[in-house]
């Protein structure tokens, strides 16, 4: 909810002895209760910032991620309590550095399930460890009318409020045969090596049948953009809710409400239908809204964003370029080869020493934040004169060495991530490739600048309040004056601002890192979101058109995105 006040919640599992309130108040504070529908959950805050913006930017990440993200505490209630009712803000935010032994652990999860019966183990166990939600879960049912303005009502709530996943005892009965039940996981006894292969097939069929259903090319109808503008985030207990839950997950494991957040992927080259390919140019060109509309839907115009009353957008939009891999658990990827527009990017911290022997430099840490290994940097103009590539990016190869307040490391020239089995480079693995030799000492008389690179991976309506997207002049058929278009390409397009570029994994790109010998994948898969999209009743929207009033019944949206174009 809205507010300039700051608000403490209570969040309680489904045994809780406050799960069935919607406020408490304890030792005399008043807590809204959010109660978890199992005994597990996960907890993402998002918050608006601009990825683009220089780092002392008030809209920067680093200074959203200073004044707001560190405003939010998980505290437990003991906690809480104990420091006054005021929340307990941690020790330190340094980021947590996963060990060896857990990073051997985890790899386990990497990729996607492959055998049933370790699947269905897993389901087994997580079913042991969170039991299905009944009609009295929490604030089960509660009057819609009466449910707290942070909980959405489960789809196809008319009058009473039950937990969404409720109403799956009777599904999870049919799953009896086959060895799964709420206690778990066990191969039917007197089964053999049949019954197991009938088991594997039907589960590669059905996963088989969730990635088609993800990957089902659009139409024209929607210039060939996928997206789901109804029914998703809370889902009916039906086939095509457990298929939209599905698709969810395997599109990124995050669905939001549309209202709040909506994803519109496109994964072909339009009525061709061919895969999007990273070594191909493409265009995607917005144009300005217009006063008034004289019929709908309404198609090509920047993705139209509720409004506060001061009339500026409540949200914002990108166009993000992804990576898809249906092997990978964590897939679709951002791409490296956005490191490749430096555009938004600025060499302005002094390197204070270079040390030849260590190969190592050392930089006043405090101006730029937080730095890792594969952290990517590019210098300034004084590169060249110590063998170095002004502008061109490079890499922090090693953990930066912190000392009164400086950091040093090494350098690479590559980052080497991790192939997956189709050959997509896998996102936050990896190692450096290609150590750079520093032979020349820092000279006084040669001063050289370092700056952290900021990977062009999105860009939308950010960039644009900033100024920093450039309009059209008019003066190239199909690019109105003031429209903006947002190029997808392995190299900066002739004569395109390298502020409306977002690099593309090529062939020759990331041969450059894997050789020719070895199997790679450049298929892209760009991504519109939206997040406070219009709503549906005041057209143009990428929401449903509600029946009534003076517009077109039910029509499935009132907005349509522009199409994906391919130049070359």
């Amino acid at each position: 909810m809205p507010s300039n006040s700051p608000e403490s919640y209570l969040l309680v599992g489904p045994r809780s002895p406050f799960a069935h309130r919607k406020n408490v108040t304890l030792r005399g504070f008043t807590f809204p209760v959010i109660t978890l529908d199992t005994n597990r959950g996960e907890m993402l805050v998002r918050l608006l910032a601009d990825t683009l913006a220089p780092i002392g930017s008030p809209t920067s990440v680093e200074n959203t991620y200073n004044t707001l993200a560190k405003n939010f505490t998980l505290n437990t209630l003991r906690q809480f309590q104990a420091n006054g009712n005021q929340p307990v803000t941690p020790k330190s935010y340094a980021l947590m550095t996963p060990t060896a032994e857990q990073l051997r652990r985890a790899q386990r999860w990497q990729n996607t399930p492959t055998n049933a019966v370790a699947f269905f183990k897993q389901v087994g166990q997580s079913l042991r460890l969170n039991p299905l939600p009944n009609r009295l879960t929490g604030i089960g049912g509660t009057p819609v009318s009466r449910l707290p303005a942070y909980l959405t009502p489960q789809a196809g709530a008319r009058r009473l409020y039950f937990v969404p996943s409720a109403g799956q005892r009777s599904t999870l009965a049919l799953f009896r045969s086959i060895g799964l039940t709420a206690n778990g996981f066990r191969i039917p006894r007197g089964w053999g090596p049949a019954e197991l292969k009938a088991l594997q097939q039907g589960f590669e069929d059905g996963k088989n049948a969730i990635q088609a259903k993800l990957e089902t090319p659009p139409t024209s109808a929607t210039n060939y953009w996928s997206y789901i503008n109804h029914d998703f985030g809370t889902y009916p207990n039906t086939v095509t809710g457990y298929q939209y839950r599905a698709v969810g997950v395997i599109a990124g494991g995050f669905p939001n409400l549309p209202i709040d957040g909506l994803y519109a992927p496109t994964f072909t080259n339009g009525s061709s239908l061919a895969p999007l390919d990273g070594n191909n140019t493409y265009a995607v060109t917005f144009t300005l809204p217009q006063a008034s509309y004289a019929s709908y839907p309404v198609t090509g115009i920047e993705p139209p964003l509720a409004l506060n009353a001061g009339g500026s957008p409540i949200g914002f939009w990108s166009l993000t370029l992804y990576q898809p891999d249906s092997s990978e658990a964590a897939a679709p990827f951002l791409s490296q080869a956005s490191v490749l527009n430096t555009a938004y990017s600025t060499a302005a911290t002094p390197v204070l020493s270079i040390d030849t022997r260590a190969n190592t430099i050392t930089i006043p840490a405090s101006n730029l934040g937080v730095l890792s290994a594969s952290t990517p940097i590019m210098f300034g103009a004084g590169a060249t004169a110590y063998g170095l590539t002004p502008d061109a990016p490079y890499y922090i190869a090693s953990t930066p060495v912190q000392s009164n307040g400086n950091a040093t490391f090494q350098i690479s020239t590559q980052w080497k991530q991790d192939l997956s089995s189709n050959g997509v480079p896998i996102q936050y693995s990896g190692g450096p490739n290609g150590i750079v030799t520093l032979s020349t000492p820092l000279r006084s008389s040669t001063p050289l600048d370092l700056g952290l690179i900021q990977p062009v991976s999105q860009l939308g309506s950010t960039q644009i309040e900033d100024g920093q997207l450039k309009a059209n002049d008019g003066s190239v058929p199909g690019f109105p004056a003031g429209s903006y278009t947002i190029w997808l390409s392995p190299t900066l397009p002739n004569g395109v601002p390298a502020t409306n570029w977002i690099p593309t994994p090529s062939t020759a790109y990331l041969q450059s890192i894997y050789g020719d010998s070895t199997t790679l994948s450049t298929t892209i898969e760009p991504m519109i979101r939206m997040y406070d999209a219009q709503p549906g009743d005041m057209p143009p929207s990428i929401l449903p058109l509600p029946p009534g009033g003076n517009y077109p019944d039910g029509l499935p949206s009132s907005y349509l995105f522009p199409s994906l174009v391919q130049i070359s």
